[in-house]
């Protein structure tokens, strides 16, 4: 099988309504399943929450929880803000977290590794921020927040053009970052193991230089634990500090 080909898009249920593709997809498919993994390994431990944690899995998600809240959140937001929007930065957070490692089992597929689900993630930040922005401090005065206060008024348009097109291009870079390293790690990881493989029957030595590949896919494979963690503490990070930007910004 090519390499390309684990990344495309295979109709499981298909489904048309209208003109329009609704239907079932792989990536759609173990988005569910991640999700509904992360529901339930949250609502385990919420509800096995003792004064001294029972297990490794609670205080796992303590950690997780007291990171979200404070660095995540409480590093760009403040007051009552902070509790407001603390469960929308945690549910991204984990939403992404469990997708982007559900890819890291063997046979199943990574939903963040796909372009339409980074794009809708995206989109969904950049109008959310938007509308709030304008709901707490009116069109006016949102528009007037975009350029920085004190600069000289014959530059001021200038900077609002250049302010405007950098929050168009936000859900673009929040989009391509996240789908872009999702991707690459599996292309990557794919090739070595796909050199490794052809190595070891082509020629004389070529086990030494396919066990040189396997280990480099091995290296990798760890590589890869660590930019899908990061990676969706890069987009929750950016979400929570769009959104502190839209609605305070004064801070």
């Amino acid at each position: 099988m090519h390499i390309a080909e684990e990344f495309m898009l295979h109709k499981i249920i298909p489904i048309n309504i209208g003109g329009f593709d609704l239907s079932i997809t792989q990536a759609v498919l173990w988005m569910w399943i991640a999700s509904i993994i992360m529901m339930l390994y949250l609502i385990y431990c919420s509800r096995s929450m003792t004064v001294v944690p029972s297990n490794r899995l609670v205080t796992l998600f303590e950690v997780l929880i007291d990171f979200v809240r404070k660095d995540l959140v409480e590093s760009f937001m403040h007051g009552k803000d902070v509790e407001r929007f603390f469960p929308l930065i945690a549910s991204i957070f984990f939403f992404i977290f469990a997708s982007n490692f559900i890819g890291i089992i063997p046979g199943t597929y990574t939903p963040t590794a796909n372009i339409n689900t980074t794009a809708i993630l995206a989109i969904f930040v950049f109008i959310l921020y938007n509308v709030l922005g304008v709901f707490r401090n009116g069109l006016v005065g949102y528009l007037k927040s975009i350029v920085v206060p004190g600069l000289p008024a014959p530059i001021i348009p200038v900077v609002f053009v250049i302010e405007v097109f950098s929050h168009f291009a936000r859900p673009l870079s929040l989009a391509i970052r996240l789908f872009a390293n999702m991707m690459a790690g599996h292309i990557i990881i794919g090739v070595l193991i796909y050199l490794a493989l052809l190595a070891t029957g082509a020629f004389m030595g070529g086990i030494m230089l396919g066990s040189v590949s396997f280990a480099a896919s091995v290296g990798m494979y760890f590589l890869e634990v660590f930019v899908k963690s990061l990676q969706a503490i890069i987009f929750a990070v950016l979400t929570s500090m769009y959104i502190a930007g839209a609605v305070a910004p004064e801070h």
